[in-house]
């Protein structure tokens, strides 16, 4: 360790200030978590939702962020291999993970300044941004922008508040959490994906395939969710404690209006594509069915 002359502070190494940024992160948002746990009334149901807010869905963690995203994956598949510098290792990759956020940026602007919009040009990670957040593909590409810009040290900040939820939902949990669908559905070492040329599949989308197979087996999607949803947890490993409140069941209740028009035609040309591959004429019918009900409905509140 060196020392700024004058002031005699110590001059911190990348992994020395990341250590001490988690620490702070850690001490904070667990604290906070357990006062207002304590507090509260019903503590079951303020555990839940203290996770979500303070943990899962932090506010200063860039979800939906391609370079984001692959950042954290790179170092969660470093930090399970237990290999040493685990931090080191992540930053090396940081000229490939801009690499590869650059070309989803150039993607996605091609995606708006395209007259008929080609959803396949839009990362997997936006499509999903779109239905769950109320934001837009511009909005996107300028927050994937700024992040492409932030100094390391910004990096390490960023990156140590996400270790420090990430170690605090394991501690906090009575059984396994969901895993976010971000790590769920990528592979860093896959080629195809890393350039952008394979599209991945989704929750969302899976939930519409679900349901298009349901029709395809002549049976009524809408008599029996439960059901349905409890197999495709099974199906998926995904665990939850009561089905009814579980999104894969929100859903599947409501597979074609659960999010946006707009994203819910972004997820059917994905599924579309699916089905395309395997020649199953009958699903292409109803998939092009609920997609010109879908469009006509747009062109009437235009």
């Amino acid at each position: 360790m060196s020392y700024v002359i004058g002031n005699m502070e110590p001059i911190l190494t990348p992994s020395q200030q990341f250590e001490k940024n988690k620490a702070h992160f850690y001490n904070l948002l667990k604290h906070a978590y357990l006062t207002n746990v304590e507090k509260a009334t019903d503590k079951i149901y303020a555990s839940d939702h203290y996770k979500r807010v303070l943990l899962s869905e932090n506010e200063l963690i860039p979800r939906f962020s391609v370079y984001f995203h692959q950042l954290t994956y790179s170092f969660d598949h470093f930090s399970k291999l237990g290999d040493e510098n685990v931090l080191d290792q992540t930053l090396s990759l940081l000229k490939d993970i801009k690499k590869n956020t650059q070309t989803a940026i150039d993607n996605a602007t091609r995606y708006c300044e395209e007259k008929y919009l080609d959803f396949s040009l839009l990362n997997w990670l936006y499509v999903e941004a779109l239905e769950q957040e109320e934001t837009s593909v511009l909005a996107l590409i300028d927050r994937e922008t700024k992040l492409l810009k932030c100094p390391i040290k910004k990096i390490l900040v960023l990156l140590a508040n996400y270790r420090a939820t990430q170690e605090l939902l394991i501690e906090f949990s009575d059984q396994p959490f969901e895993t976010s669908e971000a790590h769920e559905s990528f592979d860093l070492f896959n080629a195809n994906h890393a350039s952008g040329n394979q599209q991945q599949i989704t929750r969302s989308q899976q939930v519409l395939i679900t349901y298009y197979f349901i029709q395809l087996l002549g049976k009524k999607p809408h008599k029996g969710v439960s059901k349905y949803a409890d197999a495709l947890h099974t199906f998926l490993g995904l665990p939850y404690s009561q089905i009814r409140n579980s999104e894969l069941y929100k859903k599947l209740l409501n597979p074609l209006t659960y999010s946006s028009t707009k994203a819910t035609l972004i997820n059917l040309s994905v599924v579309r594509t699916f089905f395309e591959k395997l020649n199953f004429a009958q699903a292409l019918h109803l998939i092009d069915s609920d997609i010109e009900t879908l469009r006509k409905s747009l062109d009437d509140l235009t």
